[in-house]
């Protein structure tokens, strides 16, 4: 996970917008996975070639786009489980390494596609408990920072930091109440789309401005 996490650091770019409509997004999709599957059948690419080419073409439809690549990783976990970079850019959601521990005891197996179907889980059900466990880290972190032990805090603040753009509504609204140590986490999130150090009141204009482009598709089940 953590070289996923790495490779990613390499993708620098500003999602463009997506297609108009759900069904020009599904068709545009559906060809640039294509396009990413023939690549694989080249020898000659490299892996990192195919990486930066074909799956930016993927990550490039944006947020929107993220249930079909979900759809893949369930319907091929082996196959596609380089899908992994692109949710993992389009969400910022890192799984915890007791989160890997768990899915490799579920399925047997340290291969690449355990990392795939923990994303899978992650988007069809863990999801749906996201606002439940974001409250209990901020509680967590709260308390920690309140009783002085600076390794707890560090450690929740990095709870919440790791559940990526799902919570952002959620971190949104504790700035929105005057919380500006969770700026930090939102400047990271949008690859400092919002500035470093930015105050509370540009935060929100930013916020107020570009909030929409960086939530994600609703849970499936909700």
């Amino acid at each position: 996970m953590r070289r996923f996490a790495g490779t990613l650091l390499l993708i620098t770019l500003a999602i463009g917008p997506a297609a108009a409509g759900a069904d020009d997004l599904r068709a545009e999709f559906d060809r640039r996975y294509a396009a990413w599957k023939t690549s694989q059948k080249q020898p000659q690419r490299s892996f990192f070639a195919s990486l930066m080419k074909e799956l930016y073409d993927l990550i490039e439809l944006g947020r929107p786009a993220l249930p079909y690549f979900i759809e893949k990783l369930e319907q091929a976990p082996e196959e596609d489980y380089m899908l992994v970079f692109p949710v993992l850019y389009l969400t910022k959601k890192s799984l915890a390494d007791e989160d890997i521990d768990k899915f490799i005891k579920m399925y047997g197996s340290r291969g690449s596609f355990v990392s795939a179907r923990g994303y899978v889980h992650w988007w069809n059900v863990g999801r749906l408990k996201s606002s439940e466990r974001f409250a209990k880290h901020y509680t967590a972190w709260k308390k920690a920072k309140q009783s002085g032990d600076k390794s707890a805090a560090d450690m929740f603040y990095m709870d919440i930091w790791r559940m990526g753009l799902d919570v952002l509504p959620k971190v949104m609204d504790k700035i929105r109440q005057g919380d500006e140590e969770l700026i930090p986490i939102v400047s990271r999130w949008t690859s400092f789309q919002l500035k470093e150090g930015a105050s509370l009141t540009e935060c929100l204009a930013w916020w107020e401005a570009h909030g929409q482009e960086y939530r994600l598709p609703p849970p499936p089940k909700e």
